[in-house]
């Protein structure tokens, strides 16, 4: 939606997610830092979004901030409410399932 209302992309910014995507990554990065990895794991919380939430959360903080704050004001407000309306449409987008990595670590 906000290709399609003209937002400007963001410069680009340093990807530091691929550094600790998976538990190896992170049991060596606490290694590398003084800690004892004791047990590190992937899951998959759920977060449910009520629609406002979710709305500010797309409008006022990361990536999609910049490039809400790059549309004018009529096209932010005709791209937030098609985006309610989708909310409505389809309310599986409420639903958050990232991939987290857990990890447990000791100081020696």
């Amino acid at each position: 939606m906000l290709d399609d209302a003209g937002a400007t992309q963001p410069a680009e910014a340093d990807d530091w997610r691929a550094l600790m995507d998976d538990a190896e990554k992170v049991a060596a990065l606490m290694s590398a830092n003084g800690l004892a990895p004791e047990e590190t794991w992937v899951g998959r919380p759920e977060h449910r979004y009520d629609p406002d939430e979710l709305c500010t959360l797309h409008t006022r903080y990361g990536r999609r901030n910049q490039r809400w704050l790059s549309l004018g004001d009529e096209a932010r407000r005709s791209t937030l409410a098609a985006f309610r309306a989708s909310l409505d449409e389809r309310p599986e987008l409420l639903v958050w399932r990232p991939e987290v990595v857990y990890a447990l670590a000791r100081r020696p």
